[in-house]
């Protein structure tokens, strides 16, 4: 887990998950372990739509906006 609330852990935060994103398709879900967050990715408008699960997780939403995608909640 990094800390992204420094320069290096938020960096490091935006990569393994622009990394995760290219894995899964326009249209597909991620779902978050940790607090079973559902994640539908949208590559082609460089946005993601977040359900939050049984434990809402801020950070995510964080992360993804540092990568310079829009979230819709």
């Amino acid at each position: 887990m990094y800390d992204i609330n420094t320069i290096e852990g938020m960096n490091r935060a935006v990569e393994w998950t622009r990394e995760t994103f290219e894995q899964i398709k326009d249209g597909g879900v991620w779902i978050v372990p940790r607090s079973g967050t559902i994640v539908t990715v949208h590559h082609n408008t460089r946005s993601v739509t977040i359900n939050p699960g049984f434990l809402p997780d801020t950070s995510i939403k964080r992360v993804i906006e540092a990568m310079g995608w829009s979230v819709d909640d």
